[in-house]
């Protein structure tokens, strides 16, 4: 279920056509571990993933898979230098990745880190 280990590419390939969708939406696919929530959802044709009941420093990442070349990446926050992992910031509990248009993706799945903590918790794959 891993993605390549190249860190948002995507800057690269398609992430113009990215947006920031830090809105609530329905989880398609989604994980509890230790009362934190990483999902999958859907809104507006893109795909975005995000923590939920996180804390400080927790972290949440989208591997998917660009249908254009059949290549796999991460996506993590919106603009800047994309960077592979979206950071819950002080004073919230929750983090976004960016939003992929919809008809670019083979799969998609999120994936979870939290603070002080190096394993991953990963979602199952959707195809959307």
């Amino acid at each position: 279920m891993a993605a390549t280990a190249t860190p948002a590419l995507a800057a690269e390939t398609w992430c113009s056509a990215a947006r920031d969708y830090k809105t609530v939406a329905p989880n398609e696919e989604s994980r509890s571990v230790d009362g934190r929530t990483i999902a999958v959802r859907y809104y507006n044709n893109h795909v975005f993933s995000v923590i939920y009941g996180g804390r400080q420093g927790d972290r949440v990442s989208m591997g998917w898979n660009y249908r254009g070349n059949d290549t796999s990446y991460w996506c993590g926050q919106y603009g800047g230098s994309w960077p592979t992992w979206s950071t819950v910031p002080s004073g919230k509990n929750s983090a976004f990745t960016a939003a992929v248009p919809l008809s670019s993706v083979n799969w998609v799945f999120a994936r979870g880190r939290l603070l002080n903590n190096v394993t991953n918790y990963d979602t199952g794959r959707l195809y959307p």
